[in-house]
């Protein structure tokens, strides 16, 4: 019953874009234009927001249709962004908008099927993705190395989220090393564009030599 009400929709869905597409070319229609109430089209608004409408309602009938989030969410954050509502101040956030909604599919997976554990991955990395695009939009140069700094770090988080996740009642261990890696590789773009570069790196320098000479201090004690 689920399967047919999804098939149904989908074609729904398909027939409306297709006819609209087709008076396009026609040129019955201007579809930049067509049912446009102040700035917001109206259309593609409702043909992508009703169809994202219908694959979340399958996914809330029943979770083991995890599947259906994805679409759903997507269209939902396509049906925003084509539909033309970010105006004004937010208009250059639409593109950050449009990848959170699919970072939020993923995540709600997670959130819902705990088995589905490796959807913390895409999430995280689109999320991650969603804050590059916003923070570079809203702050420009400010960001080191245009946001990858942010990008490392925030995979790094992602890593480390996934290794604090139980399979089979097993915590994945294997996460912590990507975790260690992106993280460090993030802060290491972080402080070698930060005005601190210049003290931070000598501190550390001077702190592992202190580190070493205390070592060998101690090897030469016990011998």
């Amino acid at each position: 019953m689920r399967d047919s009400l999804v098939r149904m929709l989908f074609g729904v869905f398909l027939l409306l874009l297709g006819g609209i597409l087709l008076l396009g070319s026609l040129q019955v229609i201007q579809l930049d234009q067509f049912l446009v109430i102040r700035g917001i089209n109206v259309v593609w608004l409702a043909i992508f927001g009703l169809a994202g409408l219908g694959f979340l309602a399958v996914f809330l009938a029943n979770t083991r249709q995890w599947w259906a989030v994805i679409p759903g969410m997507t269209l939902i954050g396509l049906a925003a962004l084509v539909g033309n509502v970010f105006t004004g101040v937010v208009e250059e956030m639409g593109g950050a908008f449009f990848m959170f909604m699919i970072a939020l599919s993923f995540l709600l997976i997670f959130l819902v099927r705990r088995e589905q554990w490796w959807s913390l991955i895409p999430g995280g990395v689109l999320l991650t993705i969603t804050a590059v695009i916003a923070l570079t939009t809203l702050f420009k140069d400010k960001i080191p190395m245009g946001g990858g700094s942010i990008f490392f770090i925030g995979i790094g988080l992602t890593f480390l989220a996934v290794y604090f996740v139980r399979a089979d009642g097993e915590r994945m261990k294997w996460a912590i090393y990507p975790a260690a890696a992106c993280g460090a590789v993030g802060l290491a773009v972080l402080i070698g564009f930060s005005p601190l570069f210049n003290f931070v790196w000598p501190v550390i320098l001077i702190l592992l030599g202190i580190y070493i000479l205390w070592r060998a201090s101690r090897k030469s004690q016990m011998g």
